[in-house]
């Protein structure tokens, strides 16, 4: 985590252009949240703090005597807990977790299975040219998730941004922007969303590529009120 770890990171910024993100796994005893503060180094964007728990064990790990503190700083820190073996636990153990989960951490908690794009963020640039074009173009990921994607044309206003974090629907886990802003035209800001938290941070050189935004939302989120959320951003 000092000299190897940093001298890692510098060796894979020096082929960034053939990666699309850095997936960063911290061992059992580590703490997920400090290492995060890696990705604000030249050349990486911070993403999010993603934290998976056991729902047979946490709750007990989270009292022991040498690794409990360790466990409760891991789950205060995420921004998305995502709960395992929900295909082994039966429902008391995953209700209690949830419910012990609700007293420990702001972050947004869901069951696996989970899709890919919302542990890992979309990637707006790979998005086929057909759903990225406006609000109304979507795609549903595995597992009934709504996606929503919208093109902008040219600088969005700073104002709007603030808006845009402000009336967050509820049901968005994940969202991803690469835009422009009106007050640094010539920079490519990055919008972020990561379970509760929302970051937006200036990467580098605006690229030249096309400005889009993406988000995706739990089951059942009407795509009115995300197309309604993508609108705000102009």
């Amino acid at each position: 985590m000092v000299d190897g770890f940093a001298e890692t990171l510098e060796t894979v910024r020096g082929f960034a252009d053939r990666i699309d993100r850095v997936v960063v796994e911290v061992s059992g005893v580590g703490e997920p949240h400090k290492v995060a503060r890696w990705a604000h180094l030249p050349g990486f964007t911070p993403d999010g703090v993603v934290v998976l728990v056991d729902p047979l064990s946490v709750r007990d790990r989270a009292t022991d005597r040498y690794v409990g503190e360790t466990v409760v700083n891991q789950v205060a820190g995420a921004d998305l807990v995502v709960v395992s073996r929900s295909d082994v636990a039966d429902e008391a153990d995953l209700a209690g977790t949830e419910a012990w989960l609700s007293g420990m951490t702001d972050a947004t908690v869901l069951r696996t299975p989970v899709p890919t794009a919302v542990l890992l963020g979309p990637s707006p640039r790979n998005l086929p040219a057909e759903t990225a074009e406006d609000a109304s173009a979507s795609t549903t990921p595995p597992h009934d998730h709504v996606s929503i994607s919208r093109r902008l044309d040219g600088p969005i206003a700073r104002t709007s941004i603030d808006t845009w974090i402000r009336a967050r629907p509820g049901g968005v886990v994940r969202a991803k922007g690469l835009v422009r802003v009106d007050d640094r035209p010539d920079d490519r800001t990055v919008l972020q969303v990561c379970g509760s938290t929302t970051s937006v941070t200036v990467d580098g050189p605006w690229d030249g590529g096309a400005e889009v935004v993406v988000a995706i939302a739990l089951p059942g989120t009407p795509r009115a009120a995300l197309v309604k959320w993508l609108n705000l951003l102009g």
